[in-house]
């Protein structure tokens, strides 16, 4: 499902995630041949369907101790198939007439290979199809498969009753049985209409699961409105939305201070998990002696805070920036590095780190991966921690590959202390200030096109020895860029990687021509002159770096 609901979401389509709450943990299967199975028939599904909806529903037709059969069905809203073309649907490049053929152009070759996947799991693809109302494909398949009894169940507190407010009453449906498992009655609105008017009638609710894409009145105003209605009670309110609005999501949740939010499609753990940081929020403000702490109380205490931050970061240069950076805001925080994904994960197991800074290119296993490993150790223990990606990269849609990948939040490079700071207010609920820091000196305008030295000694807090050891550490890692680039010159995805890094650091140590000439390098099409042209700027831009820095910082440390 997270590998098609951002092409849904170009379409507006709802995409539903329903697997039957009691389902076992664990089966016995070709994960492979089994995600391309259900991959084509979703992927099929968005393809041919321009309005409502696409629902991947897992349940279970009969449970045996040595096996369980489970039943795969996807339905969309889409046009339908006739009677006489659903046989033929299967068939190779035969797909009924023309108008069946333009429309669903390769949707045949899919299928008979989705079929004969099934096939070597002794199971078959069949269809139910209505004109005008859409189509089911489902198959039916018996695995071996068994529950987790060490499964933690997240407590859910005081919750008893909570109200679902969605337009799309499947949606309402299937959050209604998830709820039901932990003995958490719910009542339904279908509209924002609705949901204020059972609040004004006297309805008492320990929770609100608000839809933001609704009609008429979206779920944030929806909550406005519920807020003039009844201004004394402040009503927890967790936020269903997709993650393409996050931007604009994240503002508005913070003035209408709205602390939980929850991707599309509603996954049962993570539901979970959102309601139980939902109970523990409330628990601050029962303890809190004094309702009106000063700032400089609440920063005595942020000081104070021993929070465990895991930073996985292959570059040296921009692991030092990372931790100067989270140390001038939190002194007393115990950071943890890793190098590499693989390291990132067993890092993340052993030290149980409060959040997770996560460079997306790394060796072993890149952040993607990392993350992905990490939220599947967590949905076994039923825990939750924020995971922030670090990239340099701009390629369209890398926000959505991390958050398909499980991650919380995305900072581009090179990493500023604001993005920091506010990643600590939004996912730990820390407003933390930085060390004041004096104001920035002009430099030289000459300079400035070549190497912001101003800036970076301002970003690391008016450290000059900490900027002169970024520096150095900049300066050697991009010679061996140098050395690697001439040597990778016939080798195109060594030498763009070297690139890359290359561009990385020297954003990272305010080198602003170098940065560029590093990103032309990453567009090149591999032409050798072209080539040679980019890296004698590259070289001769070293030269005027090493030249400023030995004459500026090394015979006069004081300057």
């Amino acid at each position: 499902v997270d590998l098609i609901k951002f092409q849904a979401q170009k379409k507006d389509l709802e995409v539903l995630l329903n697997i039957e709450p009691t389902l076992p943990r664990f089966v016995w299967v070709d994960e492979m041949r089994l995600r391309q199975v259900v991959v084509n028939l979703i992927g099929n599904s968005v393809k041919f369907t321009e309005q409502g909806e696409i629902e991947l529903k897992i349940k279970a037709l009969k449970e045996t101790p040595s096996e369980t059969i489970f039943r795969f069905s996807v339905r969309d809203t889409g046009m339908g198939i006739a009677p006489e073309n659903q046989g033929k649907i299967f068939e190779i490049f035969s797909q009924a007439d023309a108008s069946t053929t333009k429309r669903f152009g390769g949707t045949g070759l899919g299928l008979t290979i989705a079929n004969s996947l099934l096939a070597l799991m002794h199971s078959k693809l069949q269809l139910h199809s209505e004109i005008g109302i859409g189509s089911t494909f489902y198959f039916d398949v018996a695995l071996r498969a068994e529950h987790d009894p060490t499964t933690v169940k997240q407590t859910i507190g005081h919750l008893k009753n909570i109200l679902i407010v969605d337009d799309n009453a499947n949606n309402r449906t299937i959050l209604k049985e998830m709820l039901a498992l932990r003995k958490i009655d719910s009542e339904q609105a279908s509209s924002g209409a609705e949901a204020i008017e059972l609040i004004q009638s006297g309805r008492k609710y320990d929770a609100i699961i608000m839809d933001y894409h609704m009609p008429q009145m979206d779920g944030l105003e929806t909550v406005r409105q519920i807020k003039k209605v009844v201004p004394s009670v402040e009503q927890p309110v967790i936020l269903l939305y997709s993650s393409s609005d996050d931007e604009f999501i994240s503002k508005e949740c913070e003035q209408l201070n709205i602390r939980q939010r929850l991707v599309k499609p509603a996954k049962m753990n993570k539901l979970f998990d959102t309601l139980s940081k939902l109970c523990s929020e409330e628990i601050p403000a029962v303890k809190d002696k004094d309702p009106n702490p000063t700032q400089e109380q609440n920063q005595n205490h942020i000081v104070q805070t021993r929070l465990t931050i895991l930073i996985a970061e292959d570059n040296a240069v921009n692991m030092l920036l990372a931790k100067s950076m989270i140390e001038n805001l939190l002194p007393n925080a115990r950071i943890i590095e890793a190098e590499n994904g693989l390291l990132a994960v067993e890092k993340f197991k052993k030290e149980q780190p409060d959040i997770i800074f996560m460079d997306i290119r790394m060796p072993e296993k890149n952040g993607y991966e990392a993350a992905m490993a990490i939220r599947e150790h967590e949905f076994r223990n039923g825990t939750s921690v924020p995971i922030v990606a670090l990239t340099a990269g701009t390629a369209k849609g890398e926000r959505e590959k991390c958050m398909e990948a499980g991650m919380n939040d995305y900072i581009s490079k090179p990493m500023v202390q604001d993005a920091i700071e506010n990643a600590f207010r939004k996912w730990l609920n820390l407003n933390v200030q930085s060390n004041p820091i004096p104001q920035k000196h002009s430099a030289e305008d000459d300079i400035k096109i070549h190497f912001d030295f101003v800036e970076l000694k301002y970003q690391l807090g008016n450290n000059l020895e900490l900027t002169k050891r970024l520096l150095t550490i900049s300066i050697s890692h991009i010679n061996d860029c140098v050395e690697n680039l001439h040597l990778n010159k016939s080798e195109s995805n060594a030498f763009f990687e070297v690139a890359h890094k290359l561009r990385g650091i020297a954003l990272s140590a305010c080198f602003n021509e170098l940065a560029k000439l590093a990103a032309q390098l990453e567009e090149t099409n591999l032409d050798e002159r072209e080539i040679n042209a980019l890296l004698k700027e590259v070289e001769a831009e070293v030269g005027v770096i090493n030249e400023w820095v030995a004459e500026h910082l090394n015979p006069n440390p004081d300057r």
